[in-house]
């Protein structure tokens, strides 16, 4: 079987993967980023809700290194947007998130701030 090298990562050549790696949406800096992203092995994630690229760390994946730019073509990525999403939420809806006992935020956030549904349409 033939393999192709794209950025680190070696996908087989079959026509299912080749056609995945030519059609690619923009939606990303990069392909390589994006290949990257949609792989389930990686340890780079991309949070929609804060607009935040982050490497999770192998020691401790419940926290995580956040990076600017991409560690391929070196662009810089948009702003982050975690400050934002609390100062928001405290502003407008009077609310202070509070993370639950399994990591996830208690349901007191509007359902609008649990995707980037709340960024866009502020044209943030």
């Amino acid at each position: 079987m033939n393999r192709v090298l794209i950025g680190d990562i070696f996908y087989s050549s079959n026509s299912e993967n080749l056609k995945k790696i030519k059609n690619l949406e923009d939606k990303f800096c990069c392909n390589f980023l994006q290949l990257r992203l949609e792989k389930d092995d990686s340890r780079l994630h991309y949070d929609r809700v804060l607009r935040e690229f982050y490497i999770e760390r192998i020691y401790d994946s419940s926290s995580a290194h956040v990076i600017k730019n991409c560690p391929w073509c070196g662009k810089k990525f948009p702003k982050e947007l975690r400050s934002e999403w609390f100062n928001i939420l405290e502003k407008e809806y009077n609310i202070e998130p509070e993370v639950g006992k399994n990591g996830e935020w208690v349901d007191n956030v509007p359902k609008e701030f649990k995707s980037d549904e709340w960024w866009k349409k502020r044209g943030l």
